[in-house]
């Protein structure tokens, strides 16, 4: 019932063929069953599905649920279930989301934005399900791997990662999560002062 403009119809052209290109590279390199080759049209499913809003999580988890066995080896299959199971309050289910992704995924790319943002639903899933000490764990697994895989201009999940090592440095008293909480708003405000000098300036 409505029609892409030309950017619109270009962003969902180089989403599916990026999708594709991770699939084929995945099974050339690995040796992955053909059985795991997504075709086409699976890949146009799981941007479409992907893309509904949270209005329609409950069917949406069901469409991803009732698909597992289609995209249980594509990566970003697990990273939007992290995020719909994360959404829903199911935690214990998005943490097992994540180990699924961890699981199958290989490092490709230097930097990989997309687990980047979905680790810190990962560690509050944590934080309401474990008790302190797994709790701990891991937090301190996960806050190194948001750092390097976000750039300096993502400052909000940056920032979210200091004030967990806030958080981990109250539960412990170790001075170490201070000093890493400090240097990441440091660097944070440090890249938001050079933003609004840019803007400034363009002003």
């Amino acid at each position: 019932g409505w029609e892409l403009d030309d950017a619109e119809s270009a962003a969902l052209h180089t989403s599916t063929k990026n999708a594709l290109t991770y699939m084929f590279e995945m099974v050339r390199a690995y040796d992955i069953p053909g059985d795991y080759a997504l075709s086409r049209t699976s890949v146009e499913n799981f941007i479409t599905w992907s893309s509904k809003p949270d209005s329609q999580l409950v069917s949406k988890i069901a469409w991803f649920e009732a698909h597992q066995n289609t995209y249980e080896k594509f990566g970003p299959y697990w990273l939007a279930l992290v995020r719909c199971y994360y959404n829903a309050g199911d935690y214990e289910k998005c943490l097992h989301a994540i180990n699924e992704y961890e699981s199958i995924t290989t490092r490709i790319f230097r930097q990989n934005l997309d687990f980047a943002d979905v680790l810190p639903m990962v560690i509050i899933s944590a934080k309401e399900t474990m008790d302190t000490p797994e709790y701990i764990k891991i937090a301190e697994k996960y806050c190194p791997l948001i750092l390097s895989n976000s750039k300096d201009s993502n400052w909000s999940i940056r920032y979210f990662t200091a004030q967990i090592y806030l958080d981990l440095y109250a539960l412990t008293n170790n001075a170490t999560y201070l000093d890493e909480a400090y240097e990441i708003a440091f660097n944070n405000v440090n890249e938001l002062v050079g933003a609004q000098r840019e803007t400034n300036t363009a002003y």
